[in-house]
């Protein structure tokens, strides 16, 4: 029975092991992006809103220690963190039209020529004697 407990501990503590190192990765690859992709924005949006809630759960042990302050922390933080990924959600549309507004900006586009304007001509050639 304690072997099962155990075991099921360690499970925990190597998956949190997991998502620590996926998050660090996540870190590396948004960092490297360039900063008009839009995935940059999704991630970095992501990243920030992820922060904050590990911020968040840091400071919920200290907070609750104390009984009633602990309650009012626990339904201000319940409501706060619904509010902040609801409006993660929210700008998710946003973010994809203001990455199509860049992506359009950065490349314009190339203006038609006729089909019957003339080709230039090679350069003269240089005689050597």
């Amino acid at each position: 029975m304690l072997a099962d407990i155990l075991h099921f501990i360690e499970f925990i503590f190597v998956f949190a092991l997991a998502l620590i190192v996926l998050f660090i990765v996540l870190l590396v690859v948004v960092f490297k992006m360039p900063n008009d992709n839009p995935l940059k924005m999704v991630f970095s949006a992501l990243l920030y809103r992820l922060g904050a809630t590990a911020g968040l759960m840091v400071i919920d042990p200290v907070a609750t220690a104390l009984p009633v302050v602990g309650e009012v922390w626990d339904l201000a933080t319940i409501a706060w963190l619904i509010y902040f990924w609801y409006t993660f959600f929210k700008q998710l549309p946003a973010m994809h039209a203001a990455s199509n507004n860049t992506a359009q900006a950065a490349s314009p586009q190339r203006p038609t020529t006729p089909s019957f304007s003339r080709q230039p001509k090679p350069p003269p050639q240089i005689k050597r004697r």
